[in-house]
């Protein structure tokens, strides 16, 4: 897993600084059984993108609880992008739609929950939550340690899960 050796405070834009070299978005029913397969595929975009195994593995963790706070507490549909700017890798997890009812896990302890974004701020160099009249999105910065591998096409991709249309 990778730690960053210093932590800034730097209260910076995360859309501000050089142009994206690659993004890819998908979006999907705000479910606790979609983060598996948002994470994978989040996992081979990373493999392609970034030649430090540790650094993959601590934004694949990112993405997985991002993600799963989404799915858990949030809305209705979930949307996770990834864009790759320079040295810097950024993380954007939103959820929209109806509000849902938010219940615990059956058996959870309240001790076992709630770790996810200090784990997200231990990991990035900046984070940032909004809550929006329709959902919330924190955004996440890692800084790369080496270039990454990307042709930089500037096209970004669109993927999406079928979102049921009550769920919109």
């Amino acid at each position: 897993m990778y730690l960053p050796s210093s932590r800034t405070s730097e209260n910076r834009d995360l859309s501000a600084g050089p142009a994206l070299l690659d993004s890819v978005k998908w979006v999907a029913a705000a479910l606790p059984d979609r983060v598996g397969g948002l994470r994978r595929q989040a996992s081979a975009v990373f493999d392609a993108w970034m030649p430090d195994p540790d650094e993959r593995g601590s934004a694949v963790l990112i993405v997985s609880e991002l993600l799963t706070n989404a799915a858990v507490h949030g809305r209705s549909i979930m949307e996770l992008t990834l864009g790759l700017r320079h040295r810097d890798l950024e993380i954007t997890v939103s959820d929209r739609g109806r509000p849902t009812n938010t219940i615990s896990p059956m058996g959870s302890r309240p001790d076992e929950g709630g770790r996810g974004l200090d784990i997200v701020a231990a990991l990035a160099a900046h984070v940032r939550t909004e809550q929006r009249h329709d959902g919330r999105r924190v955004r996440v910065r890692m800084e790369l340690s080496r270039p990454p591998r990307s042709g930089g096409t500037g096209h970004p991709v669109q993927h999406s899960s079928r979102v049921p249309a009550h769920a919109r």
